[in-house]
């Protein structure tokens, strides 16, 4: 198997784009690590406690710091886990209270879902731009893992009907800085 590292998702957490590529030694390591077609997070931590292991800087040692990172993301689960029971067109839905602000991108946070009513259609559109690219991309993912193994899942009536929407939310070329 050939490992590959991406970027991470908006919603991973890693603030995106701050982590390195994976280099030639890490990607052996972890073939070497997942030898019978599994892999643990538990296993790579232990085997990453090695300074000369090529994953070891891309874990956080100081337990100050990484306790507060934890804590951190912790909240943010917590964040996310609130919803609330809306009802709109005699159609009850379960919606988050909390939503991430696509507006603070830099400084991350959320926003109440209810308050992007008030916001400006822009917002809104961001927003909604946002969470089904999420969608889309764990879509894409799931499609992909079923080609791979040969599935014949077929993915793509979600696909485009997800990529149309995004297509649709996008602000036009000449706009996009």
């Amino acid at each position: 198997m050939t490992f590959r590292e991406s970027p991470p998702s908006p919603d991973s957490g890693e603030g995106g784009g701050g982590t390195p590529s994976m280099d030639t030694a890490a990607q052996k390591f972890l073939e070497k690590l997942d030898a019978d077609g599994r892999l643990s997070a538990e296993e790579l931590e232990k085997a990453a406690r090695n300074p000369n292991n090529p994953l070891h800087e891309r874990l956080v040692w100081d337990n100050e710091v990484a306790g507060y990172r934890h804590r951190i993301e912790q909240c943010r689960t917590i964040i996310r886990s609130y919803r609330v029971l809306i009802t709109v067109n005699k159609r009850s839905l379960s919606v988050p209270i909390y939503i991430h602000d696509v507006t603070k991108s830099e400084e991350g946070g959320y926003i109440s879902a209810a308050s992007l009513r008030d916001r400006s259609t822009e917002d809104q559109h961001a927003t909604l731009l946002y969470e089904f690219s999420r969608a889309l991309t764990c879509v894409q993912r799931a499609a992909s893992i079923a080609e791979s193994i040969g599935s014949d899942v077929d993915a793509s009536r979600v696909l485009k009907g997800l990529e149309k929407i995004v297509d649709s939310l996008s602000p036009p070329a000449e706009e996009v800085a």
